[in-house]
C-alpha cells in the first residue's frame, strides 16, 4: 500500500497542474512493442533474483568471494538502472507535451504503468497520447 499510494502521490503532484485534455486512456503498443516491454521487464526480474543469491554465498574460498563481488555489482547496476528509468519517467511526466489529463485523473492506472516504467522505461508508452510521444519515450528508453 505505501509503494502504491506513494507512486499515486508523485505522479498526481507532477502532473496535476498539466491539464492539457486526453485523448485516449490507454495506447495499446504493437506487438512487437509489448513483446519487447515483457522481455525487458521478464529481464530486470530474473537479473533482481540473482543478486541476493550472489549476495549469500558461503565460505572464505576464492569462489566465494567472487560471488558476492558479482553480488555487489549486480545490485549496484540495478539500482542504477531503476534510478534512471525512474528520472526518466519523471520527466516526461513533468513535460506538458506529454502530460494529461487523465494522468492525474486516473491515478491509480497510472500508478500501475509508472512502476512497471521503473523496470522498463518503454512502458510509458501505454500512457503516450500521440506518436511524437511514444517516439520520445522509445528513444530514451534504449
Amino acid at each position: 500500500h505505501i509503494w502504491t499510494f506513494g507512486v499515486r502521490a508523485i505522479v498526481v503532484a507532477i502532473t496535476a497542474n498539466l491539464r492539457r485534455p486526453s485523448e485516449r486512456l490507454l495506447n495499446l503498443p504493437s506487438v512487437v512493442d509489448g513483446i519487447g516491454l515483457a522481455i525487458g521487464v521478464l529481464q530486470v526480474v530474473l537479473v533482481s533474483s540473482l543478486a541476493p543469491l550472489y549476495l549469500s554465498a558461503d565460505g572464505d574460498g576464492d569462489d566465494a568471494s567472487a560471488l558476492r563481488s558479482a553480488g555487489a555489482a549486480v545490485t549496484a547496476i540495478l539500482a542504477l538502472s531503476l534510478c534512471v528509468n525512474g528520472g526518466v519517467q519523471v520527466s516526461f511526466l513533468n513535460h506538458w507535451r506529454f502530460s494529461h489529463a487523465y494522468l492525474a485523473d486516473k491515478s491509480f492506472f497510472s500508478t500501475l504503468v509508472c512502476s512497471v516504467s521503473v523496470l522498463d522505461a518503454s512502458a510509458l508508452n501505454l500512457v503516450a497520447q500521440d506518436e511524437a510521444s511514444v517516439r520520445a519515450v522509445k528513444k530514451a528508453a534504449t
